[in-house]
């Protein structure tokens, strides 16, 4: 009897194109997953690559003064470096949570120091879009750092 009964039905055209929507929405949803995944591991990857570069560059440049001239190559290769993270943040290419929690001082301190935040915007005079993507992070960033630092919010 069951038998007979599955034999006498016939698929409708509902449930192929119920199938092909789960079959998409299974294929999108995966893709999103993936590609999520994919941005936390290349985010890390990167940083941990290039963690003890910027240590190093920060600890060079962050108590510049008088001897500024000297540095600049450095200072440059620094927010390039940040400019670049920034870029790939803004495009999606990166988690920005990740990036806020391993970098966040680079994102701050930079611009706290007189001669770099001077020379930054010095750069940004000669041309508008040099570091324009860092200084965007920077500006998003700017109130949720001085909170959690307990500072008087700018």
């Amino acid at each position: 009897m069951l038998i007979e009964f599955l034999k006498s039905l016939t698929a409708s055209p509902w449930i192929y194109l119920i199938g092909w929507g789960l079959t998409a929405a299974t294929f999108f949803w995966k893709m999103s997953t993936d590609s999520k995944y994919a941005r936390y591991r290349e985010t890390i990857a990167f940083i941990e690559k290039r963690e003890a570069t910027m240590r190093e560059r920060w600890k060079s440049i962050s108590n510049v003064d008088a001897e500024f001239e000297g540095k600049s190559e450095e200072v440059y290769a620094f927010f390039g470096q940040l400019e670049l993270i920034s870029l790939l943040v803004s495009k999606k290419a990166f988690d920005k949570e990740i990036v806020y929690n391993f970098w966040w001082r680079y994102f701050d301190e930079p611009l706290r120091v007189k001669a770099l935040n001077t020379w930054l915007q010095i750069e940004r005079e000669s041309d508008s879009e040099m570091f324009i993507h860092y200084c965007d992070l920077c500006k998003e960033w700017a109130k949720r750092i001085d909170r959690e630092q307990g500072r008087q919010i700018r």
